[in-house]
């Protein structure tokens, strides 16, 4: 087996696994829980139902259903980046992560962020070494999580900081209008809690039940 120590454990490549629309995902291991290598890409809840795709910003602003985009309506962003979704299909009974898998708690994520050293340095851990804007600081992806800069867009509508972070939703709502995410940045090694609009559109990680 393939091992790479890190500093509570040990994190483990974990083979693959499919989403309902067929999107095949590598995985890995780190301390106790299994987590999905690349971002979610899928555009159907697990019953089938269809997420709508909404590109204009008036509507992906004022809706309140579950909905993905993709970086500037860009379809070649997609395979490296994955989708962005807003919170209303993140927490959603129909499920949109792969049977056996959900989209991790804000305590999955703190405790992903114990096992790589905490707060200040596990953003190092978990970024890809290429992909991010100079000076890409501390990333070594000793955890290989291999998070790339996919950005965000905003509850208006609008993209923003492609290359320079990534922005990963948690299962977590702070209040009736927010939620928590998990940002980390080009330019530190940090990883930073962020309670958001629920209509920001985020990446997605999986993690296993």
């Amino acid at each position: 087996m393939n091992y790479l120590f890190t500093y509570k454990g040990y994190s483990q490549n974990m083979g693959t696994i499919t989403d309902i629309d067929g999107n095949i995902y590598n995985t890995i291991k780190i301390g106790n829980k299994i987590w999905m290598k690349e971002n979610l890409r899928s555009k159907r809840y697990l019953n089938g139902d269809s997420i709508p795709f909404i590109s204009g910003n008036k509507k992906w602003n004022e809706t309140t259903d579950g909905a993905w985009s993709f970086y500037n309506n860009d379809t070649s962003q997609i395979r490296e980046y994955g989708l962005l979704y807003n919170y209303y299909a993140v927490y959603n009974w129909r499920g949109i992560c792969p049977w056996g898998w959900h989209i991790p708690s804000e305590y999955e994520w703190q405790q992903l962020i114990l096992e790589l050293e905490g707060e200040t340095r596990a953003g190092g851990k978990l970024k890809s070494k290429d992909g991010w804007k100079s000076p890409n600081t501390g990333a070594d992806n000793s955890s290989r999580f291999s998070a790339l800069p996919g950005g965000y867009r905003n509850p208006y509508g609008t993209y923003d900081n492609l290359g320079y972070n990534a922005a990963f939703w948690s299962a977590t709502q702070r209040d009736e209008k927010t939620a928590w995410f998990y940002i980390l940045n080009y330019n530190d090694t940090r990883i930073n809690k962020v309670g958001g609009n629920k209509n920001y559109g985020m990446s997605c990680r999986c993690v296993k039940d």
